[in-house]
């Protein structure tokens, strides 16, 4: 009933209900995906369970390595984008926007994180695995950087899922970007040219809907070269819509800070 009166409320103020609509459809997918669950009507997919992936599509290890993040709030749950920056045995780190963890509007962090894995073409009956993610410290929470930015821990990653290894600067022409827009498929490759930037920050021609902020940005070699945090428009006359990205030296920054010293 929330998603069919704020569908309507969206036809008309769409700026002021947008956020209402998406909140609400994520609260009607997971509340869905428990039930079916509970009941019996659909069951979860290992994590390791590979049969299901597609091993002449070329784009299947680089979907492997970006997760779907789901953040419960006291609102209702969110979502986002991440994917693997590094790994090291049993743990591994994922990059996404804070945003997407931790709440805008009262700077509070989720109280449970989820990660969904990309499983492959799955039958109706069966839904992608999630595992749990370290929820963000305080420090973590902090918004006083002004980076959109932050690294979270997770444990229990298959094997096979690799972290996608850092580019350097954004290069001329299109990049691509995976990630889970509310208007595409989830794990959806989307195409976009490069407007302008360099190492720290740069934009892309286009825009994303809600739900592909954290996605990786990357060039043809599959290098991830930086991270979505926002769709704006630009322009005075003609507003045009841009996707801003974190460039691979801000990645790197936080890749760094991982690293204990001296290893």
């Amino acid at each position: 009933e929330a998603v069919q009166l704020y569908t309507r409320l969206v036809a008309t103020y769409p700026a002021s209900f947008q956020k209402d609509l998406q909140r609400a459809r994520n609260n009607l997918e997971y509340l869905k995906r428990q039930q079916d669950l509970a009941s019996g009507a659909k069951r979860e997919v290992a994590p390791d369970d590979r049969s299901y992936l597609n091993p002449s599509d070329p784009d299947t290890p680089l979907r492997r390595s970006v997760v779907r993040l789901l953040a419960t709030f006291a609102d209702g749950i969110g979502k986002g984008t991440g994917f693997v920056l590094r790994r090291q045995g049993d743990r591994a780190w994922i990059a996404t926007a804070r945003h997407v963890v931790i709440s805008l509007n009262t700077n509070a962090p989720s109280t449970e994180l989820k990660a969904q894995l990309y499983s492959g073409t799955l039958p109706d009956n069966i839904v992608p695995a999630q595992l749990s993610v370290v929820l963000p410290t305080a420090a973590q929470s902090d918004a006083s950087s002004g980076d959109d930015l932050i690294v979270l821990e997770i444990r229990g990653l298959p094997a096979d899922i690799a972290a996608l290894p850092l580019g350097s600067d954004p290069p001329p022409g299109t990049l691509k970007v995976v990630g889970h827009p509310l208007d595409k498929p989830p794990w959806s490759v989307i195409s976009l040219p490069l407007l302008k930037g360099n190492r720290e920050e740069f934009f892309l021609d286009g825009s994303l809907e809600p739900g592909a902020s954290g996605s990786p940005v990357l060039d043809s070699s599959n290098q991830v070269v930086g991270l979505v945090y926002e769709t704006d428009e630009i322009g005075r006359k003609r507003r045009l819509p841009v996707v801003s990205a974190y460039g691979s030296s801000v990645l790197k920054t936080a890749l760094q800070s991982l690293t204990p010293a001296g290893q």
